[in-house]
């Protein structure tokens, strides 16, 4: 099977939420691990991987439909990174800048690694700058985006000699 969709119980049932903790006999049953397309979003206590999320809506859907995630530059005025902050999540995604690296608002320097507790798999990021001094290794630049694509838990991206400069916007495409 390669797609799935199910949706609540309501009404009469009193198991609106069937899928996850507490909710096979409603009052006292239990629930083991959830594993859907290979991720675990219950492990038998306690959500992870965006389970919150993905396990308690109206309707749940796999494979999990494509988001796009926008980072302004209004949401990229508020980052910087550095020797003291190293760690920063804007709508449930997280930026960390590697020891001795720097991102301070529009530039960043060293690197930076984005991951995310919501979102399960990185397909595609856009970084709008000015065109860098060197690529980073897996990442390719044209037009005023820096871009990688694939599909991972995970992407990092050290910057080559100069610090990649004049962001303006990162979009995230993610599961």
């Amino acid at each position: 099977m390669t797609r799935v969709t199910a949706t609540k119980g309501g009404g009469t049932n009193p198991a609106t939420n069937s899928i996850g903790k507490n909710h096979s006999d409603y009052n006292h049953g239990t629930c083991g691990t959830i594993t859907i397309g290979g991720t675990v979003y219950w492990n038998g206590s306690a959500y992870q991987n965006g389970g919150a999320t993905y396990l308690t809506t109206s309707q749940l859907v796999y494979p999990t439909p494509e988001q796009t995630i926008t980072w302004t530059s209004s949401d990229l005025d508020d980052v910087r990174l550095g020797d003291f902050v190293t760690t920063k999540t804007i709508k449930g995604i997280t930026a960390t800048i590697s020891s001795g690296g720097n991102w301070n608002v529009d530039s960043i320097d060293g690197t930076v690694t984005f991951s995310s507790s919501t979102y399960t798999t990185f397909k595609n990021i856009e970084i709008t700058c000015s065109e860098p001094e060197g690529v980073p290794s897996g990442w390719s630049y044209g037009g005023d985006k820096l871009t990688w694509t694939g599909s991972s838990s995970s992407v990092s991206m050290t910057t080559l000699g100069e610090s990649i400069l004049g962001i303006s916007q990162i979009v995230f495409t993610v599961q």
